[in-house]
């Protein structure tokens, strides 16, 4: 899927509840188990503080 048509799928609001792309692995610590295959971005292998985890969006589509 193109990401113009996968940014369709993505809901409104600074949250990733409902949306598709958003995952958590289980298998992980709780505070750094968050992933986004629309971006692609893993809590685990991010330098930067990510709150993926706790389901708020990194990649900014659909925000306010």
């Amino acid at each position: 899927m193109n990401k113009i048509a996968a940014w369709f799928l993505i809901p409104r609001g600074d949250y990733c509840s409902g949306c598709p792309f958003h995952f958590i692995d289980h298998g992980r610590e709780p505070q750094d188990n968050g992933y986004c295959s629309y971006i692609p971005m893993k809590d685990w292998e991010s330098e930067d503080i990510t709150l993926l985890w706790d389901g708020v969006k990194e990649c900014g589509v659909k925000t306010k």
